[in-house]
């Protein structure tokens, strides 16, 4: 990101799920397998499941496999919200995720932006003790081009000054529509030979391994 005449970043906005929060493995189980299973349909595998599903029209996945068209995001979502109540099943954030928003957020704003309910987005984040850190809160998201770009104006930044961080190819693409930079990271719910094909839409894409590179690229801005 640097060397390209880039103003400084002002602005950092971060997914939630499969970014700052160690989800997949978590909702595979119970947004995958289980819902597959309680219908005796047969499992796609995790692998197949991080190649194939996107965050714009999730339920495509699910409906090329045999789930009733019938079933609703918002349905699928209520049963795996009350499966994982009951279980008290949880995931814990990245290691590097503390260390990271601490260090970015010296100078900057930060927001967090997840499709997760609001409600159940702000439980989760006082949870992990994280909520000191953002200056929005952005749940209940299913547009983020326009969520990435009200975060800009929300806070009163420009465009060229904000960064998007995120796990999926859609979050690169919805920042791209929006005029904003991003940043990857293929830890989460999109493989990294998914991340890369990206590239091809977006030459200047920045893929990094882990959150730890991150305060280094926004410095060098």
């Amino acid at each position: 990101m640097s060397g390209n005449g880039r103003q400084p970043v002002e602005l950092v906005i971060l997914d939630w799920n499969g970014t700052l929060q160690d989800d997949v493995a978590l909702y595979y189980e119970y947004s995958v397998r289980r819902i597959f299973a309680r219908l005796g349909l047969p499992c796609p595998s995790i692998e197949e499941y991080r190649a194939e599903v996107s965050a714009a029209d999730y339920m495509q996945f699910f409906w090329a496999r045999g789930i009733p068209k019938a079933m609703s995001g918002d349905e699928l979502y209520d049963i795996v919200y009350q499966d994982m109540t009951r279980d008290d099943a949880r995931a814990p954030l990245f290691p590097d995720v503390a260390q990271m928003l601490q260090t970015i957020g010296r100078g900057r704003s930060l927001v967090r932006v997840s499709s997760m309910n609001a409600p159940n987005l702000d439980a989760t984040v006082d949870r992990h003790g994280v909520r000191q850190h953002f200056a929005r809160v952005y749940g209940g998201v299913r547009d983020k081009r326009a969520a990435f770009a009200n975060a800009c104006l929300d806070l009163c930044i420009p465009f060229e000054r904000a960064c998007a961080i995120g796990d999926m190819a859609d979050d690169a693409r919805a920042a791209h529509a929006a005029g904003i930079p991003s940043i990857l990271c293929p830890r989460g719910h999109h493989s990294r030979a998914r991340l890369e094909g990206v590239r091809t839409e977006i030459p200047g894409l920045v893929i990094v391994e882990t959150l730890e590179e991150i305060p280094a690229l926004l410095d060098a801005v």
